[in-house]
């Protein structure tokens, strides 16, 4: 029996909870996506979120009268204490590779099912200075009005020694089959996420496995992408009559665009000048000065790679793109044309030297023939370079044209019939979409 004290002790405690107790109402068209996005708007994370469905969301049919999720979130304050204490006692946390903490620290933890007739039990032993699992805490969840035997001895050793991740059989009970927890697979209209929605089990009645669940999503045609420890999760932990993904499409990886990679630094900002002991600098360390020697390589072209296709979980290809090749074209492009503008410049200069000397040469007929010819031969030379440029503009803009939908423009542009290409004034090639 409570005396008054404690019963306003325990309600002095509940308020200051209460007033602790932040929450946020967010709609969204899953439980998971709600979650996600009110552990942004609380600045936690969604482990730490205890949430009650205002309006069950609905997929419809064919995309008529869906429905979004509305769910009142929550933030535990009994997680957000345990964060500050663990900020408070470590400002540097060591992390894993995703950035989630490493454990140093866990209580035991253990899991009953019921799977088929079998009492099973799975064991997860201390971390650090976790608390150790009490034997009798356990032994008050095996025995149930429908428990038939257990063996006490084996559960203490397994709860002293764990269970190696796996569930064991330590008893078995009265199995009604009818009573048992059922589940139904939901698969996303752009088959990118597979969800399961299970129903508890009734007394007596089986708790789902690993197996059945897998084989369940499998058998609603899901191919690819079902993720193990999402299965795990819900078997150790389950969400009942609420959306629970276990299955997401394997995503497409995008080629990566060629580059060129320079063996010394280019970023100047980067470069910082280093003073000896005696104050000078020494700007070859620099970079900005090199000793170089014939045939060392001072840059590498990083060819582009493929993409990766991905699948939708129900096998279907999703096309990723390829990486870019550099666009080299352009650049001879520009390099042709500035020979051109040269040898235009170098040959309107002979021209005009030569009309000096014609107009100097007088009456001999001999070397006004030789200089006609030289004219002659540099308005050949000139019309040449005109054609080469023309060309190259062709064949420059004919792989640009192209640069975004082939791996290999080279080879593509090479297969194009020359003859009904035209170059318009704008640089666009009239005939290639032919």
């Amino acid at each position: 029996m409570y005396s008054l004290d404690k019963i306003r002790e325990e309600m002095q405690k509940r308020l200051t909870l209460d007033k602790q107790l932040d929450s946020v109402e967010v709609n969204a068209d899953s439980i998971d996506e709600a979650l996600a996005d009110a552990s942004v708007q609380l600045d936690t994370k969604a482990k730490g979120l205890e949430f009650e469905v205002i309006e069950r969301g609905s997929s419809g049919f064919l995309g008529i009268g869906k429905k979004p999720w509305k769910l009142r979130v929550y933030q535990n304050p009994e997680f957000n204490d345990k964060k500050k204490k663990a900020v408070g006692d470590d400002l540097f946390i060591e992390t894993n590779e995703d950035g989630s903490p490493v454990i140093t620290n866990r209580d035991g933890l253990f899991y009953v099912r019921h799977f088929g007739d079998a009492i099973k039990l799975k064991v997860l032993p201390p971390i650090g200075s976790g608390n150790s699992i009490d034997v009798k805490e356990v032994l008050d969840v095996i025995q149930r009005p429908d428990t038939i035997d257990f063996d006490e001895k084996l559960i203490t050793k397994l709860v002293s020694t764990g269970t190696n991740n796996e569930y064991e059989k330590v008893g078995s009970y009265k199995h009604v089959s009818a009573a048992d927890s059922i589940i139904a697979v939901e698969i996303s209209r752009d088959e990118m996420h597979g969800n399961i929605i299970v129903d508890a089990p009734g007394m007596s009645g089986s708790d789902l496995t690993y197996e059945q669940i897998y084989n369940a999503v499998e058998a609603q045609g899901v191919r690819a992408g079902i993720i193990p420890e999402k299965i795990i999760e819900f078997v150790d932990n389950p969400v009942y009559s609420t959306p629970f993904e276990v299955a997401s499409a394997v995503l497409p990886e995008d080629g990566k665009d060629a580059y060129i990679q320079y063996n010394f630094e280019t970023d100047q900002k980067k470069l910082k000048a280093r003073e000896s002991d005696k104050g000078n600098v020494d700007f070859k360390e620099l970079n900005r000065i090199q000793n170089v020697v014939e045939g060392q390589v001072l840059a590498t072209k990083i060819p582009a790679t493929r993409g990766k296709g991905g699948k939708t979980i129900l096998g279907h290809y999703l096309e990723a793109k390829n990486g870019k090749d550099i666009n080299k074209a352009k650049g001879d492009f520009e390099d042709l044309k500035s020979q051109l503008a040269t040898a235009t410049e170098t040959i309107k200069e002979r021209d005009k030297q030569l009309k000096t000397l014609k107009d100097s040469a007088g009456d001999n007929e001999e070397l006004k023939a030789q200089i006609t010819n030289l004219q002659n031969l540099n308005k050949e030379n000139a019309k040449k370079y005109a054609e080469d440029l023309k060309e190259l503009r062709l064949n420059s803009a004919r792989k640009l044209a192209i640069h975004d939908k082939v791996f290999n423009e080279d080879m593509a542009a090479g297969l194009f019939d020359k003859t009904k290409l035209v170059l318009a004034d704008d640089g666009k090639v009239i005939g290639i979409d032919e």
